[in-house]
This record gives structure tokens, sequence and C-alpha cells, in this order.
């Protein structure tokens, strides 16, 4: 079934399925009562992903690396190293936006 489907889809997929993990985590946390509700939980993980992947995302461009270059000495920017930084932001966007959108499911269909 996997080999049927596109990139786009096997990158949704995976994404998917790695957010499903951190809900069945939630689902654990909550049933502890360490948190009140389950979407409160999926809300500051989204968030804490969006924040993550835009700072994977900006300090990967260009100006930031040839400033790290240049400042710390550090190893030279490349177009690679951008290109592998961005595919990691993606797919830490990708699951936020994810749990964002079953935080709001769960918030409105199951007031949990």
């Amino acid at each position: 079934m996997l080999k049927k489907l596109s990139t786009n889809g096997k990158f949704l997929l995976r994404c998917f399925i790695r957010a499903q993990i951190i809900v069945l985590i939630d689902l654990f946390i909550v049933l502890f009562s360490l948190f009140n509700t389950l979407s409160t939980l999926m809300w500051i993980e989204g968030s804490f992903l969006f924040i993550v992947a835009g700072l994977i995302g900006t300090y990967s461009s260009a100006s930031v690396g040839k400033f790290k270059e240049l400042v710390f000495r550090s190893e030279s920017w490349t177009f690679e190293k951008w290109e592998k930084s961005l595919k990691q932001a993606n797919v830490i966007l990708c699951i936020g936006v994810i749990l964002f959108v079953e935080a709001i499911v769960f918030s409105l269909a199951f007031n949990i």
C-alpha cells in the first residue's frame, strides 16, 4: 500500500503517525490526571512544535549561517545543510498542525 502513495502522501502519513503517538502519550498522561484536559495538553504541544519549527527554519537560513560562520568560525554554510534542516522543520510543523487540528476536534466534539 505504501508503494502506491506519492511522496507527499508518505510525508503526511509519517507526520500523522507521529502525531498519533504523541496523542497516545497524552492520553496516558491524562489518565493519571496530570493535566485537566487532553485538548489543553495538545494545544501546548502544538504551540511548542510551531516554535521549534520556526527556530529551525530561522537559524538554518543563509544570513544566520554566514553570521555563525564569520563570528564563531563554525562550518561553512551550504545549501544541502539548509535543505536538510528545512525538511526537519517541515516534519515538525506538520506534526504541530495535526496536533492543533486534533485539539480543536477534541475540544469541540468531546469536551475533554
